[in-house]
């Protein structure tokens, strides 16, 4: 059952608060040309690149000015549409860009872009565009645009509307920022663990000098879980600094394997293989209740023999800023995949300072992390309430000042 409308609100079709608009210029051979494209997800439009009039191979393009609404015919199913900004007046685009303009007594062209900034439109585009393939040729065209029906609301409510989702987007971003900032204090924390100056009583030491290394079990259609299934840990568990045990999966264990495979709380996972080159040696600690769980062959088990290193100092060293250079450095490449062997895990080199130092360090790095924690905690929050309140507000679910407190609040 659709639900009722506020009252002043309205369903329209696009075709009648929207002109499409034709600026069309005949190429000049000589003359350069800004020319724009239009970013996936919502992220505006931008200028793509400047070329000559003999080097384009169009007879004509269409010229914006600010205001305008346009999108890419070719991917509007990825959430392809802008609003040109007044730095791009002047620029061109080709005729796979549609070009509109909002009807100023009745809609807001920031509001129709937030309308088209949502993944269930993005959704129902990609139902209803044509094209030979789902990848690349999924065309959105005019005349289907013009066709859509959206929830209109009187214009002094969208504007309203239109103020308060920026008023979230910038607590977002200043969350975003946040979370960087910490990111960056991480990374020129762990830098300093270096031996140089001042650090004479620091050494340099090979990582299977201070840990036993060891591979993991092997998958294979064998390893179905039957008489003997135990929990085990994959890639997907190991996270930069942390063991996540959300989707824990079985594997069919064989006799004498746990004895050989099982983890104890303390020891370092590592990720052997990823496809991103920045991911390849993240390390997390084996926290407490994944201990006497087993793990696959793409994480090496690193359990710490010397009692003058810390787990936490260790982690925090191969995640750290060398440990990154030295990845990036050893590891190899297959098939688009990042990997790197145990000989080159065995001969890491490890600063190891007095044990006293690493526990200085070690709680000077959880401060920093726990105000990253934090900061991921609160932008997580305000992206789900920004997905929720811009979802109830731009189907007419409610307005500004029924939720202007929760807005304030953020």
């Amino acid at each position: 059952m659709t639900r009722p409308l506020p009252s002043g609100w309205r369903r329209v079709m696009l075709k009648d608060v929207l002109d499409q608009v034709y600026r069309f210029e005949l190429l000049d051979p000589e003359k350069e040309y800004r020319l724009l494209g239009v970013r996936w997800y919502a992220g505006g439009a931008f200028e793509r690149e400047r070329k000559l009039g003999k080097h384009i191979a169009a007879k004509e393009l269409n010229k914006v000015e600010e205001g305008d609404f346009i999108y890419n015919r070719l991917f509007a199913w990825k959430g392809s549409f802008a609003v040109i900004t007044r730095d791009q007046l002047g620029c061109f685009v080709s005729g796979e860009f549609p070009v509109f303009r909002a009807k100023a007594d009745l809609l807001s062209v920031a509001f129709l872009n937030l309308v088209f900034s949502r993944s269930d439109v993005w959704k129902r585009i990609e139902y209803h565009s044509t094209g030979t393939t789902n990848i690349s040729r999924n065309r959105w065209q005019e005349e289907q645009l013009l066709s859509w029906h959206i929830s209109l609301p009187p214009l002094a409510e969208q504007r309203r509307i239109v103020v308060a989702l920026r008023a979230i987007d910038e607590a977002v971003s200043a969350s975003q920022d946040a979370l960087e900032r910490g990111r960056l204090a991480i990374k020129a924390f762990t830098g300093q663990f270096q031996v140089g100056q001042g650090f004479d009583d620091w050494r340099i030491t090979p990582l299977d000098s201070i840990a036993d290394i060891q591979g993991g079990i092997s998958l294979s259609k064998k390893r179905k879980p039957k008489r003997s299934p135990h929990p085990y840990l994959r890639v997907a568990n190991v996270r930069m600094g942390e063991v996540t045990l959300d989707e824990v999966k079985t594997i069919e264990l064989f006799p004498r394997e746990l004895e050989r495979y099982a983890l104890k709380a303390g020891d370092l996972l590592l990720v052997e293989g990823h496809a991103q080159l920045a991911q390849l040696g993240r390390s997390a600690i084996v926290p407490q209740a994944a201990d006497g769980m087993v793990y696959q062959n793409h994480l090496f088990r690193i359990r710490i023999t010397d009692s003058e290193s810390l787990p936490g100092y260790v982690e925090a060293f191969i995640n750290g800023t060398h440990g990154r250079r030295y990845f990036e450095r050893v590891g190899m490449t297959t098939s688009g995949l990042h990997t790197v062997n145990s000989s080159k895990i065995r001969k890491m080199p490890i600063v190891v300072p007095p044990r006293g130092a690493q526990e200085r360090l070690v709680t000077e790095l959880q401060a920093i992390q726990k105000t990253i924690n934090s900061s991921q905690s609160v932008l997580v929050r305000r992206m789900e309430f920004r997905r929720t309140f811009s979802a109830t507000l731009l189907q007419g679910g409610s307005n500004v000042t029924r939720k202007g407190t929760a807005v304030s609040n953020l």
